[in-house]
């Protein structure tokens, strides 16, 4: 019965788009008026102003953020760890600067982050200083599987982002069957349009909660967006 029930647990949970946004807002922009009229299928956003937050408010930057998240979009701050190699005051001071510069926000998205054991003590603390400071949600991006130690160091876990020809043949460790769908997010890149709705019922079969699937750089919205709307809702 125990089984039984965790396995209802696990299915209720819808697959989302989360989208690395690393376009500059014109705000009011079109692009990003294009997230934001999809919500809740477009689930987050995750803004880059400068490889982190910047040294001062950007303009275009605040008003778009809180556009975004007045139409329920959820921001989410990129911040990169260089695989656990960057001293937590850099990561530190890059999760203070997004508090101060465009807080409120929904959570910060650690970027280059490791997969490896040892690293877990700095993912867990600079995990902590996020939640203290921001708030919301925290997700490490390895962009490869990783072992059930990272488990407890993110809220989800970017377990696959590459190029949509090694996505059929990805698999997972094992212990991620244990855990909800929205523990986990895949990012596949050089996705053509008529790869689009295999990539997206594979994200859904294999326990994935947010999916994000592009033919073009993290730069812009894929020419297919409307096209990956649709398909998710489906799921």
């Amino acid at each position: 019965m125990f089984t039984l029930l965790f396995v209802l647990f696990i299915s209720v949970y819808s697959l989302d788009i989360g989208v690395p946004a690393y376009f500059y807002p014109r705000y009011p922009d079109p692009v990003w008026e294009q997230m934001q009229g999809n919500v809740p299928t477009c689930e987050f956003a995750i803004a880059n102003v400068d490889s982190g937050p910047g040294t001062a408010v950007v303009a275009n930057y605040k008003n778009q953020i809180t556009a975004a998240r007045s139409a329920g979009l959820k921001i989410l701050g990129y911040v990169h760890t260089s695989y656990g190699n960057r001293s937590e005051t850099d990561v530190k001071k890059d999760v203070s600067d997004w508090a101060a510069f465009y807080k409120p926000l929904d959570g910060i998205f650690y970027d280059e982050a490791s997969n490896k054991c040892p690293t877990v003590d700095y993912y867990m603390a600079i995990g902590a200083y996020a939640k203290n400071q921001v708030g919301g949600i925290v997700i490490i991006n390895p962009g490869t599987v990783v072992p059930e130690c990272m488990n407890a160091t993110a809220d989800m876990i970017v377990t696959f982002e590459g190029a949509e020809s090694s996505y059929p043949n990805w698999k997972p460790s094992g212990w991620e069957a244990k855990y909800p769908a929205n523990k986990f997010y895949h990012i596949v890149h050089t996705a053509s349009a008529a790869s689009l709705p295999g990539v997206v019922s594979l994200a859904k079969s294999r326990n994935v909660g947010n999916v994000y699937v592009t033919d073009k750089s993290y730069s812009a919205l894929p020419s297919y967006w409307t096209q990956e709307v649709t398909a998710v809702k489906q799921q």
